[in-house]
């Protein structure tokens, strides 16, 4: 069974290669995601995968060695939306949704 976690992530990432960071951590647990970064301080995470596989993905990105710059890591639980492979998108805040929905659109979700 596949789940989607929408992740926000807030803290001091305009020090790190967080979005790089992301990708390993996403093919080292078979997980599809898009990363939405708007600017250095935040970014947000829209990744599917089973259970177990993103448990793993999430204690992966939270304990790993960028912790120390991470203040706020929050989960929700969403419909699955079926995504494939890995999409980084840097936007701006007020454009994250909106992208999210054409990404979703242009593969034929909605």
């Amino acid at each position: 069974m596949t789940k989607h976690f929408y992740i926000k992530i807030e803290g001091d990432l305009d020090k790190t290669d967080f979005n790089y960071y992301c990708q390993v951590g996403a093919n080292k647990y078979s997980i599809d995601a898009i990363y939405l970064n708007g600017n250095s301080r935040d970014v947000e995470l829209n990744a599917e995968g089973s259970p177990e596989n993103l448990q793993s993905y999430v204690e992966f990105l939270q304990n790993g060695p960028l912790k120390p710059f991470i203040y706020t890591f929050d989960i929700t639980e969403q419909e699955v939306k079926n995504l494939r492979g890995f999409i980084s998108k840097r936007v701006h805040k007020d454009e994250k949704i909106s992208l999210f929905t054409k990404l979703l659109q242009a593969r034929g979700k909605k």
